[in-house]
């Protein structure tokens, strides 16, 4: 971690006592992070009554599933979506 990025962290945990727990683990690995990482969610109809959905991350399908209905494929390909994003890279 750079000196900058040490003394933003040190600020942050001073400043609101993170020190002690999760949060102030969180805080250090986000330090820690080179690159974020930019994850979405594409729909591709295949025929009229099947859609296929994926999260991305740039050119790489990272999970995949098909539904019958736009609709569905959307909010399937979403909760996938948060599922990585709760999970943190897990």
């Amino acid at each position: 971690m750079s000196s900058r990025a040490s003394a933003v962290v040190s600020l942050i945990v001073a400043a609101g006592g993170l020190e002690n727990g999760r949060p102030g683990a969180h805080i250090l690995g986000m330090a820690k992070s080179s690159r974020p990482r930019l994850l979405e969610v594409r729909v591709i109809p295949l025929k009229p009554d099947q859609w296929e959905w994926r999260v991305c991350e740039g050119d790489k399908a990272i999970l995949t599933g098909y539904e019958s209905s736009r609709e569905t494929a959307q909010i399937e390909g979403d909760s996938a979506l948060f599922m990585l994003l709760s999970e943190g890279g897990k």
